[in-house]
C-alpha cells in the first residue's frame, strides 16, 4: 500500500477537451462530404481514437520505502529513489511556457514534467540537479510525505 497516490485524467484538462471536441466536429463534418464506405469507417475510427485519448491517465505514487513512480496509462515513465532526492517543493509554473504543454515533457536545464492538467506541481530536485515536475491532485500532501522521508 503506497504512502501517497494520485491519479490525473486528461479529460480534466479544458484545453485538451476543447481540442478533442474541435477535432471530432471537424472530422464529423468531413463525414458528410465523403461518399465511400471506407471513408466513413475511417472518419468514425478517427473520432473513436480521438475521444479515447481523453482517457489517458497519470498515476503518481510514493511507496512505503520512499520510491516515487510516475506512470502514463500504466506504462512506467519515471522512478526516483528517495536517496536521489535533494529537495521537494510545491511550485506554480507555466506548462505551456516551461514545457510546451502537458504530458511527458522535457524542458530546459534538465527539467522534466509528468502532468496532465493544472499549473501547480510537486517539484523534486535530485542530487545531480535534475528537476522533476509531478502533477498530482494534492501536492501539499505529497510534499509532506516526501519531506518526512527525505529527513
Amino acid at each position: 500500500m503506497p504512502q501517497f497516490s494520485s491519479r490525473q485524467w486528461l479529460y480534466r484538462n479544458p484545453l485538451a477537451v476543447s481540442m478533442v471536441l474541435m477535432t471530432a466536429v471537424a472530422v464529423s463534418v468531413l463525414f458528410f462530404f465523403l461518399d465511400s464506405w471506407a471513408s466513413t469507417v475511417l472518419v468514425a475510427g478517427t473520432i473513436v481514437v480521438v475521444l479515447a485519448l481523453l482517457l489517458i491517465n497519470l498515476d503518481v505514487e510514493v511507496s512505503r520505502e520512499g520510491e516515487v513512480s510516475a506512470r502514463f496509462w500504466g506504462i512506467p515513465a519515471k522512478r526516483i529513489g528517495i536517496a536521489e532526492v535533494a529537495a521537494v517543493e510545491v511550485r506554480d509554473y507555466s506548462p505551456m511556457r516551461d514545457f510546451g504543454g502537458w504530458g511527458w515533457r522535457f524542458g530546459k536545464g534538465g527539467k522534466r514534467a509528468f502532468t496532465l492538467y493544472g499549473s501547480t506541481a510537486v517539484v523534486i530536485t535530485t542530487h545531480d540537479g535534475e528537476e522533476i515536475f509531478l502533477g498530482v491532485d494534492h501536492p501539499g500532501q505529497m510534499e509532506r510525505v516526501l519531506t518526512t522521508l527525505v529527513k
